[in-house]
């Protein structure tokens, strides 16, 4: 059985390597020459010995002759002199020329894997990203990232390095004296076997510690991001304790792995002592002897200094070897976290005969649509498990058998509790999800057959929580669009009641707002974003609590801003305050992810007792005139 599960594993490690080893297919050329330079300087390195052993073995037969000529020591001395001078140059060239060679490789493949990963995270569908924390993502495209390029451009060049010199030198060593070679390679066969059953073990300690470091990470983003919670609730004890913690466990698992790997290391040491004692113990036996006990054939004295030499440097390349199998596990370990997330086919993704959305005036209709968000894992869940995990459980559904027709142009407001599925349904329309149940159409087409790019370019969303990017005022407002003209800017800005507090600005449109906007206050953030929404001219546009960061006055100038674009675009409005709902065509409440009732605000005040019970409540609360739903 143990021999089956070794055979499957040696399988699966060869399949993961190869897997490895294709990142490097788009710097082929650069890889190649690398390992070209490393076999060059690897022949020169070993011919320096062999030139010295040679010289040492034909003086040694010319002074046995006792008529020794200056032609001859000269000849027999000279050439292998000028042979180690020559290979010590050349492989002095290749040592000066392949880092910096591999220096342009390890940042072109750096590169090359970040982008990979990058790029699949904005191609994810969100079913899948909801199951992961930024943290682990961030630690895929930096941990994991640099565990793939360390192995693919150290520890595999140093394995070829080291397979390189000890084929070269096994020849040499077996051409010299087959006896002596077999006598000093001995050992290491076990040693190859103790570190064959070593491997796993480090392959699933390197995952654990890979799996803690994306906790690490996570805690880390959770610290910087949320630094005003922490201080406003002066739990800065309590996150730096518990910080300290995962750090702690960090630690233990890092030096867990490093013990077993030490432990491997040992095992070289122990066997290169006994390979120095069998080498001057048995090699200085044959040469007293003048033969060996096994097979014919002397040792010349050359051949065992040469000897003395080929055994420091095999034990010196079987190390990297031997760790290279520890490289192998940890490469593996953050290759399956990678791959996981490379191989994941989005769920909401173009069909193969997907079409551009025709032209039209913006209709929707929903017909009998479910939909249930994927139940996230439990925060101390195996990491690996949560990415692989085909068929998540789910939540209890969000939205539950919804019909509805919108006309072209219409002003659709979505109201309810907290948990109805407002925001959930125009999630739907973009396809940010694909419902479980139903379909959804535009212009009469189901949006599953329409090309994602052309069907989200159709659509503008304005979100409750506003995010700005690291760059310019203008940069933001013409997101998408970077050839737009600047008039189509400012005048997007004034219809979203911006250009007031941009133009007072010393750099105006094009001052820096910093990450995320920090410079801003929640509701110039949000103005921009109502502006950069404007600025697409979309068929359909969604304000999801769009204006739930700006005062009334402000909220009512952007009204006005807003009315003659909606007059023309079919429009959805999640949104709490009354005045911004009871204007529209029609309003929808939501109960449980169930419409319970569609009609004008007068109609359902008159006739819904569960709308009449939150205006009431809402009213109630007021305090400065303003009503809410």
């Amino acid at each position: 059985m143990d021999g089956r599960d070794d055979k499957a594993d040696l399988k699966t490690t060869v399949r993961d390597v190869l897997r490895i080893v294709s990142f490097l297919r788009p710097f082929k050329k650069q890889f190649l020459l690398v390992l070209l330079m490393v076999l060059v300087a690897n022949i020169a390195g070993l011919g320096r010995p062999r030139a010295v052993g040679w010289g040492i073995n034909h003086l040694d037969e010319l002074l046995k002759k006792g008529n020794v000529s200056a032609r001859d020591a000269l000849l027999f001395g000279g050439i292998p002199v000028g042979a180690y001078i020559l290979f010590g140059l050349l492989q002095c060239f290749m040592f000066r020329v392949r880092p910096v060679l591999g220096m342009s490789l390890n940042v072109a493949l750096l590169r090359h894997l970040r982008t990979l990963v990058y790029n699949k995270t904005q191609r994810l569908s969100f079913n899948y990203l909801d199951r992961l924390t930024n943290g682990q993502i961030i630690e895929r495209a930096t941990g994991d990232v640099t565990e793939i390029q360390n192995f693919l451009t150290g520890s595999f060049v140093h394995v070829f390095d080291a397979v390189v010199t000890i084929a070269v030198m096994l020849l040499f060593m077996f051409q010299m004296n087959a006896e002596l070679a077999l006598v000093v390679l001995a050992p290491f066969p076990f040693v190859l076997y103790a570190f064959a059953k070593i491997a796993g073990r480090v392959r699933i300690l390197s995952r654990h510690t890979r799996d803690q470091a994306d906790v690490m990470t996570t805690q880390l983003a959770e610290g910087i991001a949320g630094a005003r919670v922490i201080r406003s609730f002066g739990t800065e004890p309590l996150v730096q304790r518990r910080y300290g913690q995962v750090l702690g466990e960090l630690y233990r698992r890092a030096m867990r792995t490093f013990r077993l790997r030490e432990f491997g290391l040992q095992a070289i040491f122990h066997a290169s002592s006994m390979v120095r004692a069998l080498l001057v113990g048995y090699g200085g036996w044959m040469i007293i002897r003048g033969r060996g006990y096994f097979l014919d054939g002397s040792l010349k004295i050359g051949d065992f200094m040469t000897y003395t030499f080929y055994v420091g440097m095999f034990i010196w390349r079987v190390q990297p070897l031997m760790h290279a199998g520890d490289s192998v596990q940890v490469a593996r370990a953050a290759f399956e976290r990678i791959a996981a997330l490379l191989d994941a086919a989005p769920d909401v993704a173009d069909a193969p005969d997907a079409v551009e959305l025709p032209a039209g005036g913006g209709q929707v209709a929903f017909r009998n649509v479910s939909f249930a968000y994927q139940v996230p894992p439990h925060p101390d869940a195996d990491v690996t498990e949560r990415m692989v995990l085909q068929f998540p459980p789910r939540a209890p559904a969000a939205v539950r058998d919804v019909t509805l027709d919108v006309k072209g142009g219409e002003v659709i407001a979505l109201v309810g509790p907290t948990g109805a599925g407002k925001s959930t349904i125009v999630s739907l329309l973009p396809r940010f999800y694909d419902p479980g149940a139903g379909q959804i159409l535009i212009d009469g087409v189901d949006i599953r057959k329409v090309r994602l790019d052309s069907l989200r370019r159709s659509i503008a969303l304005v979100f409750q929580e506003t995010f700005l990017f690291l760059g310019t005022i203008a940069e933001n407002i013409a997101y998408g669009l970077p050839h737009i003209p600047r008039s189509e800017i400012h005048i997007a800005a004034r219809l979203a009641q911006a250009a007031e507090f941009v133009e007072q600005l010393p750099l105006g449109y094009d001052s820096p707002i910093g990450e995320r906007g920090v410079s801003l206050s929640g509701g110039q953030r949000q103005r921009l974003a109502i502006a950069r929404a404007i600025l697409m001219k979309p068929r359909i546009l969604i304000l999801d609590d769009a204006t739930a960061s700006v005062d009334a006055s402000t909220e009512y100038r952007i009204r006005q801003g807003l009315k003659e674009l909606m007059a023309h675009r079919t429009t959805f409005i999640i949104a709490h305050r009354l005045a911004t709902i009871r204007s529209a065509d029609r309003i929808v409440v939501l109960k449980e992810g169930r419409i319970e009732d569609v009609g004008t605000h007068d109609e359902l005040l008159a006739r819904n007792e569960f709308y009449q019970t939150l205006y009431e409540a809402q009213m109630a609360e007021q305090d400065d005139g303003e009503a809410t739903v």
